[in-house]
């Protein structure tokens, strides 16, 4: 296996691992409450859907985090970045530096404004 193979698993496992952690950890948390209010937390009916969880949550937390279990890096657009915002030199189409004219462009107008 390549290395980028085994980054994309490695990834992959942590978003599952991670969400999994996350549900355990949820579905835990009503143990604090009073005895009397546990058996509306642990129903039968809420363990089944932890299960579902479980297992269809996984699916989802993949999709959601493509891009990043793909290349390693977040999109810089969205709702997490502000907008507009660079990281790095602007580059062109072909992914280099723009080359910078070796000529002055003279910025003043000729048509008096």
């Amino acid at each position: 296996m390549s290395v980028r193979v085994l980054a994309v698993l490695g990834r992959t496992v942590a978003v599952v691992a991670g969400l999994w952690a996350a549900l355990t950890l949820a579905y835990a948390l009503p143990v604090v409450l009073p005895s009397g209010w546990q058996y509306y937390f642990y129903s039968p009916a809420s363990a089944g859907l932890w299960i579902l969880s479980m297992l269809g949550a996984p699916v989802v937390a993949v999709a959601t985090r493509a891009d990043w279990i793909r290349t390693g890096h977040t999109r810089r657009s969205g709702m997490g970045a502000p907008t507009g915002f660079r990281s790095g030199p602007r580059v062109g189409m072909n992914g280099r530096l723009p080359e910078e004219s070796s000529t002055p462009v003279d910025r003043r107008t000729t048509d008096g404004g």
